[in-house]
């Protein structure tokens, strides 16, 4: 039941739980980023104004997809996929009370998802279209790495987000072709798939749409027995 009230949400896309206990999410039709008290199910704070889909951040957003917390300094990407007043997507740098530091329209991509910071600086992007690509580009706008293959075992299909790896290579799920990837950004080509290109299933080694990958560094989480 969607809806804008209290206690409603409208096509809501990435949760994050921050390190002080709250839960932010994209809430993209309402056009809004809300910050949610789990304790009290209540909203707290909210970026973007409701209903309102006009691309000034932070009073309001063109369908924000991505709410991307900052840990290093309690800020937020906020990805916004666009049609609105511009028709351009969007990624939008915020600092920890909300202020816009910068806002880049994202060139190459048709329909932007899930940005994410680099150690660097720059952006990482996908364009959840088919075929898709991933960029990497500078808070300027300049693109300095184009992942794109229009045909063949490397092109995409809807992938809706690419992370950074500690090795340099870019990790990412290809939604529609039921996989998850590596690509080496040095040779531009996939070095390491899990899931047939595809071919949608439950068995060992296959995937059905897969939507979300995050990258756990090893001794993060107690083995498994």
């Amino acid at each position: 039941m969607p809806g804008s009230a209290p206690g409603y949400l409208n096509t809501p896309d990435d949760a994050y739980q921050l390190p002080n206990g709250l839960v932010t999410v994209a809430d993209i039709a309402n056009q809004r980023i809300l910050f949610i008290n789990p304790k009290t199910n209540t909203v707290v704070k909210q970026y973007g104004t409701t209903g309102l889909r006009y691309h000034n951040p932070p009073k309001s957003f063109e369908a924000p997809n991505g709410d991307t917390p900052v840990l290093s300094d309690g800020g937020m990407i906020v990805t916004e996929i666009g049609s609105g007043n511009t028709g351009q997507g969007y990624a939008d740098r915020l600092d920890k009370n909300g202020k816009l530091m910068y806002s880049v329209q994202l060139p190459l991509i048709a329909y932007p998802s899930d940005t994410q910071l680099l150690p660097n600086g720059n952006l990482l992007v996908v364009d959840y279209s088919n075929p898709g690509r991933v960029i990497e580009v500078t808070p300027q706008g300049k693109v300095v790495w184009d992942y794109y293959k229009r045909s063949g075992p490397g092109e995409l299909n809807h992938p809706s987000l690419a992370i950074p790896l500690p090795n340099g290579d870019v990790a990412l799920n290809d939604d529609y072709n039921d996989r998850v990837v590596i690509i080496d950004p040095k040779t531009n080509q996939i070095v390491w798939q899990y899931g047939h290109t595809g071919i949608p299933g439950t068995a060992a080694g296959y995937l059905n749409v897969p939507d979300g990958i995050n990258f756990i560094p090893p001794g993060a989480i107690p083995a498994l027995k």
